[in-house]
């Protein structure tokens, strides 16, 4: 009844909370449900060690990623990238997909490993995203590197990049997407 009373009955929460209360002895469970889903998440990332870091960097690429992706941007911080991304899927962070695919077990889960971000550093990751994007470009749509310069306050390389994703919205006749 204490879970449903506390999660609201929200599915994501109901799961996240059942496997913290058998993860946790009876006596300890009082202190240790905590009062939000927000609350839950990031108490559950600052407890994840290095991998709250390494979450972080994912959650600035978005709720579903590239591998290949997050290898670049993980070179700086060092540590093998497959070893990372086990250690994240191990820790029920994130799912791999198909090829290169991976994503946040939740889109919850990336905003608060995101939102734990300082604003420098999710502009600092912002920006080192859109230039590994322009070092090694593949099928990344255009509007991705838009997106990124944009939080990265970058806005000239933002502009000149919304543009070229909206003259190739324009060329594959997506028109609402180019406007």
């Amino acid at each position: 009844n204490t879970i449903i009373e506390r999660t609201g009955g929200v599915p994501f929460y109901v799961e996240e909370l059942a496997r913290l209360i058998a993860d946790q002895p009876a006596a300890a469970l009082d202190d240790a449900l905590p009062p939000s889903l927000s609350d839950f998440l990031t108490a559950r990332l600052e407890a994840a060690g290095p991998a709250k870091r390494h979450a972080q960097i994912a959650a600035v690429l978005g709720a579903e990623f590239s591998a290949s992706l997050f290898a670049a941007m993980l070179r700086p911080e060092g540590g093998d990238p497959a070893a990372v991304l086990g250690d994240l899927e191990n820790r029920s962070l994130i799912v791999r997909g198909a090829g290169d695919t991976c994503a946040f077990r939740h889109a919850l889960v990336a905003d608060a490993a995101y939102e734990m971000l300082l604003k420098r550093e999710r502009r600092d990751l912002h920006e080192q995203a859109a230039r590994i994007i322009l070092a090694h470009p593949d099928e990344t749509p255009p509007e991705v590197v838009a997106r990124h310069w944009t939080r990265a306050g970058r806005y000239a390389e933002a502009f000149e990049a919304w543009r070229a994703a909206a003259f190739a919205g324009h060329q594959r006749r997506a028109f609402h997407e180019a406007e």
